[in-house]
């Protein structure tokens, strides 16, 4: 049974209380649906530059489709690079440190496939690749291991527990603990309706307590699970700018614009949510085919992506703060208030510049 709740700016007074008897072990979920704009007009979201990834060894540089995590020294991992199968680890100001892997099948080698990552509390990256899962020691000094996953589309998250993943698995299960301290494997939560591809797509963040939020990418819509598997709570947030969808419009980055998708969620320390989201301009334009091309190229202009910030508070059951931003933003993996930005720097190549998340209050 879920028990509903409505916000349009502010909420239950019980709704703190209410969100712990559920962590604490009642059977029932909660939806939290948030309407209106936000609670505090006055407040600023900003994002403060920290620090800039460019050139490394031999002409190497972060990809125009780079993964950026950030490690405990608050050094930073980046892949793909413009060298395949080669990832590159920065230190905290920026300077290039080294590069470590090479293309291929081998145990020390990546194979072919879209990135996702995830970082241990002991700095070691986890990395997935097409259908393996790559273990990179700290400060990627090096490869570690290489182990065959049961998808190839499995998005990974540390939390208290271990390494968590998503993807269709087997026994009808959507969560799959891939590394824990026990070692026991353990898979949890009922494969979600498939309306669409787009909701087997997950995008995922530790909680504080050990669980970890969950959202789709084609709605505004982010789930809480506890540690021990129990989904508990549901945060609908309703919002002219996200309309919910199911498929991408015929010729979507060819001839028609995509859809908003959820970028990521992350829990600060304060137990309130940054939440990202990928809008696209209403003066959308594809890249323009280039001469002597048959048919459209199928992407689109990346400066033609936008991102809405929100700062959502659900013991209070309202959105804190929004807020525009004119870059096509990521979060950082492995950090609450970092994200990135990948473009064009002043010497005409790849660069990421990292900025850091901060909420300004009128009397700031």
């Amino acid at each position: 049974m879920a028990r509903s709740y409505s916000s349009r700016l502010g909420g239950p007074a019980a709704i703190g209380a209410m969100l712990a008897m559920l962590t604490a072990g009642a059977e029932a979920q909660a939806v939290l649906t948030l309407k209106g704009g936000a609670t505090c007009a006055e407040c600023r979201i900003q994002l403060v530059p920290s620090a800039v990834l460019g050139e490394g060894e031999a002409g190497l540089r972060p990809d125009g489709h780079a993964i950026v995590a950030v490690d405990s020294r608050g050094g930073y991992f980046v892949f793909p690079t413009t060298q395949q199968g080669r990832l590159a680890y920065y230190a905290a100001d920026g300077r290039f440190v080294r590069s470590v892997g090479s293309p291929g099948a081998g145990p020390q080698e990546f194979d072919i496939g879209s990135v996702r990552m995830a970082v241990s509390p002991g700095d070691t990256l986890f990395v997935i690749k097409g259908p393996f899962l790559h273990t990179v020691l700290p400060e990627a000094r090096g490869l570690l291991d290489k182990t065959r996953l049961p998808s190839s589309n499995a998005l990974p998250v540390w939390t208290a527990h271990g390494l968590l993943a998503q993807y269709k698995g087997p026994r009808g299960k959507f969560y799959h603990q891939l590394r824990s301290p026990s070692g026991e494997p353990r898979s949890f939560g009922d494969e979600p309706a498939m309306r669409s591809p787009y909701d087997w797509v997950r995008k995922m963040a530790p909680a504080l307590d050990g669980g970890f939020w969950s959202g789709a990418v084609n709605r505004y819509e982010l789930e809480r699970w506890t540690a021990d598997g129990r989904h508990v709570l549901t945060i609908r947030r309703e919002a002219s700018w996200f309309e919910p969808w199911v498929d991408e419009p015929p010729g979507v980055r060819v001839t028609a614009p995509p859809n908003p998708q959820l970028s990521g969620v992350r829990e600060r320390a304060d137990g309130r949510l940054w939440s990202l989201t990928a809008i696209t301009d209403p003066d959308w334009q594809p890249v323009p085919r280039p001469a002597g091309e048959a048919r459209e190229r199928n992407y689109e202009n990346p400066v033609s992506r936008k991102s809405m910030i929100e700062l959502v508070d659900p013991g209070a059951a309202q959105v804190v703060a929004t807020a525009r931003s004119e870059r096509g933003i990521g979060f950082v993996i492995g950090a609450t208030d970092l994200v990135y930005d990948i473009g064009i720097g002043p010497d005409g190549d790849w660069e990421v510049q990292i900025f850091r998340l901060v909420l300004r209050s009128p009397n700031q």
